[in-house]
């Protein structure tokens, strides 16, 4: 057997294949190669990563994939300057301390009565 693979290593190195009888063979070319990461999280965010996948029917590292690459082309639209996507931005850096805030006011009973009329929509509306 040892003699068999040597002898057909031995002929293909003195062989051009493209010379040789055959079916040509299309050779579909490779998709970008991908980069390995590695990544730590807390077994908490792990099992949400796990129960997301699962809603998606997708697998942990295909939708960490698909997040990592939805986030990656808003950020480079947002770098573009668009308003839409700086009012966004700043909408979701807010987003926690209103959040926190919030939960503040729900723990200590001391959440305010909306004001007559008033809306989200209403809040959020560009002046005219």
């Amino acid at each position: 057997m040892k003699e068999t693979i040597e002898a057909a290593a031995e002929f293909y190195d003195r062989t051009d294949t493209t010379t040789l009888p055959g079916e040509e063979v299309v050779v579909e070319p490779a998709r970008a190669p991908m980069v390995s990461r590695s990544v730590r999280f807390d077994l908490a965010t792990m099992r949400r990563l796990r129960n997301a996948a699962d809603r998606h029917g997708a697998g942990v590292t295909q939708l960490m994939r698909q997040w990592v690459e939805e986030c990656l082309a808003y950020d480079e639209t947002a770098a573009r300057g668009s308003e839409w996507h700086r009012t966004i931005n700043e909408v979701m850096r807010m987003m926690p301390r209103w959040l926190e805030e919030a939960h503040q006011r729900a723990v200590t009973g001391s959440i305010p009565a909306p004001a007559s009329g008033w809306s989200l929509a209403a809040r959020w509306r560009e002046p005219s």
